[in-house]
């Protein structure tokens, strides 16, 4: 092979090199700040929010640290839990009497 035939496959493989290299370092920036974020985001819902004018603790998310299932998401954790009805409703997936035709929460009927 003389040069004429080998310059052109050179100048392609080093245009490759160059985007490829320049495109994981692009990824690699992404990530560090996607990874970034999630943290900050984790580190906010790890600590019940707080009212600026009363300063009052709200009950975050479910699976969030502090919830809890007593009272609505949302509502000042020192609220009383809310009253339960009467009415027989779906238990979650895998619970006894779960019924998969009816939704979860749904009236059960009698």
């Amino acid at each position: 092979m003389n040069f004429r035939t080998l310059k052109p496959i050179l100048l392609l493989a080093v245009i490759a090199v160059f985007t490829l290299a320049c495109k994981e370092a692009n990824t690699t920036e992404e990530k560090i700040k996607d990874e970034t974020a999630v943290e900050q985001k984790s580190d906010a819902a790890a600590t019940p929010e707080k009212t600026s004018e009363n300063e009052v603790a709200l009950n975050p998310p479910h699976g969030q640290p502090g919830h809890r299932c007593d009272i609505a998401v949302g509502q000042p954790l020192n609220s009383q839990p809310k009253q339960q009805s009467n009415v027989n409703v779906n238990p979650p997936h895998g619970q006894p009497g779960h019924r998969c035709d009816l939704a979860v929460g749904a009236p059960l009927p009698e």
